[in-house]
């Protein structure tokens, strides 16, 4: 055996301890990705606790301020059992807006998610989107969304974790959007809001608070909203509905058309910051998933890295194992 017979095979063989250090890496950061899942699961079920209770009580908060301050005439026009109609709806609104929020709580990794078709996409969001009985929809789309993208049991890769987190933040806004439009739906039905407020309106609302202009137009109608709603009053929104004059309709059999005037709509819409703000624990049990978040964000960066060298190392060994220089 030759000097540069002898030096391939000693660097061949470092190529395969490099290749097998590398692979221990990958199995440590793995392993810290189970334990980290774990701490995920103690964080979140705390914190959706937490927020259930304060949905429940700043919804409640909310539609008092809509009853009793943005329309009291309407309120106070109802008859006692009108009244109390009210109650008990938002009452059962916020216990289910609990219910759907500890329903994320629950991570079965052992179950595979059944990605949803297209079609069946469409059709879930319509579901979500339409009637106030929607409520079996929202919990069929959580019982699928919070499960994790394999069999095994075991969660390992930090991407799938990231993944996780991201859809359980995302279906949590989900949540508190379509319990306002539950809200204001019931409100409209039980005669709270003006009679020009119709489902439009309150649809066009909930937009309006998602556009950082502020500004959205439904059928010529223009909507100028405050997203960040009232200076004394959280998760509510406050628009000016203008109408703009149509020139072609100015006259109709003879009779002038008047411009309508523009005139305010004021709606419930539950921010996140907002009621997190407002309540102190569900403000501690968010640090404990940001503290977590920034774990995972480390574990993701190093885990791609350790990948991409693991096929460089391996790489380095296939052509050094096959390389012969007469």
């Amino acid at each position: 055996m030759t000097f540069g017979q002898r030096r391939n095979d000693k660097s061949h063989e470092n190529m395969v301890k490099s290749v097998e250090q590398i692979e221990k890496e990958i199995v440590a950061i793995a392993q810290a990705t189970t334990e980290l899942r774990a701490a995920f699961e103690r964080a979140y079920s705390k914190y959706l606790t937490a927020l259930g209770k304060s949905v429940r009580q700043q919804l409640i908060l909310a539609v008092y301020y809509i009853c009793t301050k943005a329309y009291p005439q309407s309120f106070l026009g109802m008859s006692l059992k009108q009244q109390q109609q009210i109650q008990e709806d938002i009452k059962k609104i916020a216990d289910e807006a609990a219910k759907h929020l500890q329903l994320l709580s629950v991570i079965e990794p052992e179950r595979e998610v059944i990605e949803p078709t297209e079609k069946s996409s469409q059709e879930a969001s319509e579901k979500l989107a339409g009637a106030i009985s929607a409520n079996n929809a929202l919990e069929i789309k959580l019982a699928h969304g919070i499960t994790l993208g394999n069999t095994s049991g075991k969660v390992t890769n930090p991407q799938e974790l990231w993944n996780w987190q991201e859809k359980v933040e995302s279906l949590i806004i989900e949540i508190l959007e379509f319990t306002s439009r539950r809200a204001n739906l019931g409100l409209k039905q039980l005669g709270i809001f003006p009679k020009m407020v119709g489902d439009m309106l309150i649809e066009a609302a909930k937009e309006v608070a998602n556009h950082t202009d502020n500004i959205n137009r439904q059928g010529g109608i223009a909507l100028v909203g405050e997203a960040l709603g009232t200076p004394s009053q959280p998760n509510i929104l406050n628009l000016t509905v203008e109408i703009p004059k149509d020139p072609e309709a100015v006259m109709t059999k003879g009779h002038i058309i008047k411009e309508e005037k523009p005139f305010n709509i004021i709606t419930i819409h539950l921010r996140l910051h907002e009621i997190e703000f407002a309540d102190s624990a569900v403000m501690a049990y968010r640090q404990e998933i940001r503290d977590c978040v920034s774990r995972l964000t480390v574990l993701k960066r190093d885990y791609q890295r350790k990948e991409q060298n693991l096929i460089v190392a391996k790489a380095e060994a296939a052509w050094r194992a096959i390389w012969f220089d007469e």
